[in-house]
Formats: structure tokens, sequence, C-alpha cells
């Protein structure tokens, strides 16, 4: 897996990060550490989590998935050769949503533990708290910084204009600044008016005024459900409807024209245009075994075209 220099940050970290949102659940313990070590022996170093996956899932409370990844460090002992994500915000069983200074340090104090490590490397804001102000956040991450508990944050599912917002003041106050940002994000456009899936959705659509912020200034980009759950190269599933716009029959034409060009897969395709366009993303890669972690890896190896990339980002425009 190829190693990339961050932008902003002295790190340098494999260029597909690895989601482990239903490890130690859906996904059992044993086959959690099978793709560990998979994604870790062929060049994998970022690992991401939250503190509250799966919570949402009956018998389980949170904070499964960090505790098979602090099982996994301890006994690899690998935690120097790692970079570690983890995210506060949203709500898990015992613990309120939100963005206030006192649960994000004592969920970050619950966080540290799970992971059995000293310091995480980058804690995200995992959604947007209406109900706080921007500068109670910062103070608190950079509380948790000047400690070394953290390393670096990052922001998912803000809207824009927020994030441009926490940036100013931590410019002003001397707070970390967003180092990087992390939303839904893929080949299909989404339609105009759906930032979220649905209206409880808390996963938050890159829109392109957010996008060209990022891009502006700097900031990491990562991207999730980049290849919607499947749903490009499963039959059996369907696109989102809020992909189903007016250019989306144009862009899907054009990626399996592509596709077969490549000879690869159309997910690998996907992950390659993710990384190698404009935004050149950190796309988030995941499964339930090891074969889809290999196929998601093997997307590295894909060469896109500079007039390939130009063909998908145009398609429909």
């Amino acid at each position: 897996m190829k190693q990339i220099r961050l932008k902003n940050i002295e790190e340098t970290i494999s260029n597909m990060a690895l989601g482990t949102m239903y490890f130690n659940t859906l996904v059992d313990g044993n086959s959690s550490k099978e793709i560990l070590d998979y994604y870790f022996e062929n060049g994998g170093n970022f690992i991401d989590t939250a503190n509250m996956y799966v919570s949402w899932i009956d018998g389980f409370n949170g904070g499964e998935s960090e505790r098979i990844i602090g099982e996994w460090i301890s006994e690899r002992k690998n935690r120097d050769k790692l970079f570690i994500s983890t995210k506060v915000g949203l709500p898990m069983k015992g613990v309120p949503a939100g963005l206030r200074k006192e649960l994000i340090i004592q969920e970050c104090e619950n966080s540290l533990k799970r992971l059995n490590i000293d310091t995480i490397d980058l804690y995200f804001a995992h959604r947007e708290d209406n109900e706080t102000d921007l500068e109670e956040t910062l103070e608190a991450f950079d509380i948790l910084q000047r400690q070394g508990k953290i390393k670096h944050i990052g922001v998912s599912n803000h809207r824009s204009y927020r994030v441009a917002e926490a940036n100013a003041i931590s410019k002003l106050k001397g707070y970390p600044k967003f180092a990087f940002a992390q939303y839904k994000h893929t080949y299909l456009r989404t339609k105009l008016g759906t930032p979220f899936e649905s209206i409880d959705d808390t996963r938050m659509h890159a829109t392109e005024d957010l996008l060209d912020y990022v891009l502006e200034n700097e900031i990491n980009f990562m991207c999730y459900q980049t290849l919607l759950s499947g749903a490009y190269s499963n039959r059996n599933k369907n696109i989102p409807y809020e992909f189903l716009g007016p250019d989306s029959e144009e862009r899907m034409r054009v990626l399996m024209e592509v596709t077969e060009e490549t000879g690869a897969t159309i997910n690998q395709v996907v992950l390659s245009w993710s990384m190698n366009n404009k935004m050149k993303a950190i796309p988030l890669i995941t499964g339930s075994s090891v074969a889809q972690i290999k196929e998601n890896i093997e997307a590295g190896n894909v060469k896109l075209t500079a007039d390939q990339i130009k063909r998908l980002d145009l398609a429909g425009v």
C-alpha cells in the first residue's frame, strides 16, 4: 500500500484507511483481528474508529470497536507503527450526544482506555453540535492536545460554514485547527437538497462548497461509504435514491467504460478515482472478510490515466 505525506502536518500514512465500524460486533473479534492483520501486513497503518461503534445495534453498548483494536495493538505490540483515529460527539448508551468540553475530555479518556494507548493520533468531532459554542469545543481539543492525549483534530458531518468558523476561532485563540475532514463522498453525485440520506441521518454528504473549502485550505480529506455499501458492484442492491439524479445514468456509463478499459473491478476504479482526482482523498475501506479488504487494497494498483480521470470527472456535466 502506498504511503503518503499529509498536508500541513508532519505525518506519513497509508493512502487508504481501515474503517472498523462493525468490528467486534457484526464482524466477530477473531475476524476483526484477521482483517487488521491483513491490512497491516500489506502496508496499512491508518485505523479509523469511533467511541460509539456500534451502540445502535441491539445487544451492544458502543466501544466494542475500540476495545478489539486495543486488544490487537497490545497483542501485536505495533503501536508505534500505527496512526489511530477515533471520534466523539454522537450518542452511545450512557453517553449523550454533543461536543461540550466536559464530555469531550471524559470521552477521550474512555477511548484511550479502550484502545489501550496513551495518545490518539487524530480525534474527530463526529457530528455538528449547534447547542454548544464552537469555542468551547475547540478549547477542549486544545486542553487534550496540550496534555499529549491527542495529536491532531478532525471534523466530520459539519456544514462548511461551521468548519470555516471553527478554524477562524482556532487561528484567533491559538487552538488546534482541523487537519482532516471526513465526509460521505463517492463518484455519483447527490441530488441538490440532499445533504443527508434521511432526516434522521447523521452522515453528511460532502457538498461542493465543503470540497472547495477543504481543497483551498489544504485540509486532508477522507471519504466514507465511497462504494455505497456494495451498490456499484452488487446488482441485488439499489443505488441509494439521493444519487439518482439527472446525471447518474451518464456517470455510470462512463464508469463502466473506464472499468472495462482498466480490467479492474468497478469498486477498484471508484476507489482509484477518489485517490487520484483533485481531492486526493483517503478512502475508508472496510469489509467483513479479508477477501473484501484485499480487493479494496488492490485498488492502489489501478493506474487511471489523466484522460480517464477527466472523463470520469466531467461525465454528466
